[in-house]
C-alpha cells in the first residue's frame, strides 16, 4: 500500500491518501453523500477550514521569505565578485614582502572566488 498526502481536486486541501480508490478529502466526500451535519460537525469543518486556509498564508510567506533569501544571498555575491579581483591584487603577497598573512589572505580569497564561481 502506498500511502501520502494528495490534494482534494474539489477543494484543494492535502489529505491523507492511504488508499489508491481515494480521490478527495473527507470533507468533499462527506459534501457529496449529503451526509447530515450537526452543529459539532459544521464546527470541525470550520476549524479544518481555517486551518486549511492558514496552512496557504505560511507556505506563502515561507516561500517568500526563500526568495528574498536567495535575492539577498546574490546580491551579497555580486558584490563581493565585483571587488574579489581588486581584494586579490591589493593583498598580494608580492606587494608586501611576502608576508605570510598576505600570502594565508590571498590563499583564502582565490578559495572564495573558485566558490563563487561555481
Amino acid at each position: 500500500m502506498n500511502s501520502y498526502y494528495a490534494t482534494c481536486p474539489r477543494c484543494g486541501a492535502k489529505f491523507y491518501k492511504d488508499e489508491p480508490w481515494k480521490k478527495v478529502c473527507l470533507d468533499c466526500w462527506l459534501k457529496a453523500k449529503r451526509k447530515p451535519e450537526t452543529s459539532s460537525d459544521s464546527y470541525v469543518m470550520s476549524l479544518k477550514s481555517e486551518i486549511r486556509n492558514l496552512r496557504h498564508i505560511v507556505d506563502y510567506y515561507e516561500g517568500y521569505c526563500r526568495q528574498l533569501e536567495q535575492e539577498n544571498a546574490q546580491k551579497a555575491n555580486g558584490k563581493f565578485a565585483g571587488h574579489i579581483k581588486d581584494l586579490i591584487f591589493l593583498c598580494h603577497p608580492d606587494k608586501h614582502n611576502n608576508n605570510p598573512k598576505a600570502t594565508a589572505v590571498t590563499a583564502w580569497l582565490l578559495e572564495a572566488r573558485k566558490e563563487l564561481c561555481q
